[in-house]
């Protein structure tokens, strides 16, 4: 791309081509894990997700003292919007992904994601994962209630839980749509009795034992749910790539990542909906 060219006065950027291109093939594989993956997907949905928590909580707070007019809900749910909209937390995760991965690693990733049992199963999450599936997954989990799945397919999805860490990442989403509905809740009250963000997320993460315990019932339900049409012997497969080789690797990096990027996304909601206020704040006293 960059040609070396010598002239009185000029020398381009020899060393910069040489360091371009290597950071710039980094970044397409990290964009063709993302894709692959379904974290692309996955992403997009976010924003949607930590906006109804928002509006869930604020119904919530409804004549209490900080209750907010329909103006300021409006504008704090743009605002949740924005803080979490899905080129940001695509950025920060890829990010993550490209500093703890090295280019043989994410090839090594690429090439997994792309075995036909591992794209079989990306293709089953994505499509449990839209909103489509949510009343299927409700009726199931009903179902579940009157007639329980086999013994051998619910041990199944408890060792897909505990090798992709399915409850610690629900409740990490989970986590940080509450941090950052009660940061824009708590935004409305007096200075003397607001919470700093990062006494917040303290405040969140002890709650993370008792909220995993909670889910947990849920998040393998969503398992069986998700695998369904999975014989015995691919399920038993995909757990065992998961917990091993690149699938290892790429999980244990990744819920790192995600995590990252929602507690960024939350840091940034709290940060310009307090803003927004001091804002009105200043408008009100003018």
């Amino acid at each position: 791309m960059l040609v070396l060219r010598k002239a009185p006065g000029l020398l381009l950027f020899s060393c910069l081509a040489f360091v371009a291109a290597p950071a710039m093939a980094a970044s397409a594989l990290v964009e063709e894990i993302l894709v692959k993956s379904g974290a692309s997907e996955q992403l997009a949905q976010i924003a949607r997700i930590a906006q109804l928590s928002y509006e869930k909580a604020a119904e919530e707070r409804d004549g209490t003292e900080s209750g907010q007019s329909p103006a300021v809900r409006e504008r704090i749910r743009k605002l949740i919007g924005e803080a979490f909209a899905p080129e940001k937390l695509k950025e920060s995760v890829g990010a993550e992904l490209e500093a703890k991965l090295s280019p043989a690693e994410m090839q090594a990733i690429v090439k997994w994601l792309d075995s036909p049992l591992i794209k079989k199963c990306t293709q089953l999450e994505i499509a449990a994962g839209t909103p489509e599936a949510s009343e299927e997954i409700d009726a199931y989990m009903v179902e579940l209630q009157r007639t329980p799945a086999p013994k051998s397919r619910s041990q199944l999805a408890k060792q897909f839980d505990s090798v992709q860490h399915a409850t610690r990442s629900t409740a990490t989403v989970i986590l940080g749509m509450q941090i950052a509905s009660i940061s824009a809740i708590a935004a409305m009250l007096p200075a003397e009795k607001q919470i700093s963000f990062s006494d917040l997320v303290k405040v969140a993460e002890k709650q993370r034992p008792a909220l995993e315990t909670s889910v947990r019932p849920m998040v393998r339900a969503q398992i069986l749910y998700t695998y369904r049409s999975l014989s015995t012997a691919e399920l038993k497969r995909y757990i065992k790539e998961m917990g091993s080789g690149p699938g290892k690797k790429f999980y244990s990096v990744s819920q790192t990542a995600y995590e990252k990027a929602l507690i960024e996304a939350s840091a940034r909601s709290s940060k310009s909906i307090l803003d927004a206020v001091r804002n009105l704040d200043k408008e009100t006293d003018a």
